[in-house]
């Protein structure tokens, strides 16, 4: 699932097509911090998450990006009539 970004020149890539995502926050681990975006942005809790992979992007000024996939399922796919 991806997400548009709003036009707000203030964030970064406005206007584009992505994955959802943020900071991690303090006391957060990675996962924990892509646990937390995600019930934020759609909420969703997974009942699994598994890290595909981890980039250094020093285009960004070094910062470092975790990516996680996870299924999504709906109501009509989990519970079938």
């Amino acid at each position: 699932m991806l997400q548009l970004r709003n036009e707000k020149p203030d964030i970064d890539f406005p206007g584009y097509w992505g994955l959802f995502g943020g900071e991690i926050n303090v006391a957060e681990n990675p996962e924990d911090a892509a646990r937390r975006e995600l019930y934020e942005e759609i909420r969703y809790n997974p009942t699994h998450i598994n890290l595909i992979g981890k980039e250094i992007l020093p285009e960004l000024g070094g910062i470092v990006v975790y990516t996680y996939f996870c299924s999504l399922y709906t109501l009509e796919y989990a519970f079938p009539e």
